[in-house]
């Protein structure tokens, strides 16, 4: 009877054990990170490594590009042509990748030292791409894939502060792994620092059928616009710009920097502005006094048209000329008032009717005087004396 039990009590045991160790291992997302990077290794290098460590968190850019210092490997993510997020790889994987790529077999001791290069950039984007495309299967706990959709291995980033000066400020999701390279002593690490993609503003409900006007109207003003800033315009002749050199003077006539020209496509007038900078760069500040002007409602010709102005001769560098820069406008002269028709004087007497002076007497026929005679002859004149001659000295 107690053989019986005890071969129950063992069949039962045994069972359990096999359960046991039939049963899989419970997937969690730390698991999918320590796999992903595992089978990229062995895909990409032939390397066969044991991932000791990987994490998984958000955190803005400045706090995470000061967790590595310039020594380490920053590697471009691209999206399309644009800078997206970044991988830093370690010395020690670094050298790692690089012997499995150019001898496949990696030494005891890891290699001294040396200066980041843009080769390692290119020795490493394989394993990058192969860790990416793991992460993108959908079915794994964790969801990466959406976190690396669209995204490449680039060139080498220059470090943190490269890194600050050219990706987007916000959050981005960074995925930290250690790892086991195999021989006693060698380890690396790597990271990948992703555009946080779950943002609460992409994670709005799309917009109902009734504001698609709004939607509309959002899209179109979200589109790019190109202003062109004009501080003059002018037409030159082929024999004046091929006659250019050092020192030539183009004259600005009616030109200055408190009159530029922002212009749309098509040489379009949008506004004016004031010519200045901000924070070291130059800047336009838009003059919101000035009226926009429309060229066509005006009927002026098109700026540029065969009708401008005639070529105007470079002049030479006069010492001492000053530019007056744009001339004040005129103030408006105010209508004359129109000139009224003569009206009746005002407060003058009555002078009446002047009194009737008659008729005038007539003149009567004037006296003849006669006839005047002969008159007598005059005497004849004395000679005069001979003058005395000039002095021609």
């Amino acid at each position: 009877m107690s053989e019986t039990i005890n071969q129950a009590v063992l069949k039962r045991m045994a069972g359990m054990l096999d359960e046991g160790a039939t049963r899989a291992v419970p997937d969690t997302p730390a698991r999918t990170l320590r796999l992903a990077l595992a089978r990229a290794a062995e895909v990409a290098l032939g390397l066969k490594l044991t991932v000791t460590a990987a994490a998984d968190d958000t955190a803005p850019l400045d706090e995470v590009s000061d967790r590595f210092d310039d020594t380490l490997l920053h590697l471009a993510l691209l999206e399309g042509s644009e800078l997206a997020g970044y991988a830093v790889v370690d010395g020690d994987l670094r050298a790692a990748v690089v012997e499995m790529q150019l001898t496949g077999t990696l030494a005891a001791q890891p290699g001294g030292e040396r200066p980041v290069t843009s080769a390692d950039a290119a020795l490493c984007g394989p394993l990058i791409t192969a860790l990416m495309g793991d992460l993108l299967e959908p079915d794994r706990p964790g969801h990466f894939g959406p976190w690396v959709a669209g995204l490449r291995p680039g060139q080498r980033i220059g470090g943190p502060r490269a890194v600050r000066l050219e990706l987007t400020d916000g959050a981005y999701r960074v995925l930290e792994f250690s790892a086991d390279l195999g021989p006693e002593g060698r380890s690396g690490r790597l990271c990948l620092v992703l555009p946080d993609r779950q943002a609460p503003t992409l994670a709005l409900a799309p917009p109902s059928r009734e504001d698609w006007t709004d939607a509309l109207s959002a899209a179109v003003r979200a589109a790019p616009a190109d202003l062109v800033a004009v501080l003059h315009r002018t037409r030159l002749s082929l024999a004046d710009v091929t006659g250019f050199e050092p020192g030539t003077v183009l004259p600005l006539l009616g030109s200055g920097v408190e009159n530029i020209m922002l212009e749309a496509p098509g040489r379009k007038l949008v506004a004016h502005g004031k010519l200045g900078q901000v924070s070291g760069l130059r800047a336009v500040r838009v003059s919101m006094e000035k009226a926009r002007i429309d060229l066509a409602k005006v009927g002026a010709p098109p700026i540029g048209a065969a009708a401008a102005a005639p070529a105007i001769e470079a002049l030479p560098d006069v010492p001492g000329l000053e530019d007056v820069g744009a001339l004040p406008d005129l103030p408006d002269i105010a209508p004359l008032d129109p000139i009224a028709a003569p009206a009746e004087a005002e407060g003058l007497p009555d002078i009446g009717e002047l009194p009737d002076i008659g008729d005038l007497p007539e003149v009567g026929d004037l006296p003849d005087i006669g006839e005047i005679g002969d008159l007598p002859d005059l005497p004849d004149l004395p000679d005069l004396p001979d003058l005395p001659p000039l002095d021609e000295s």
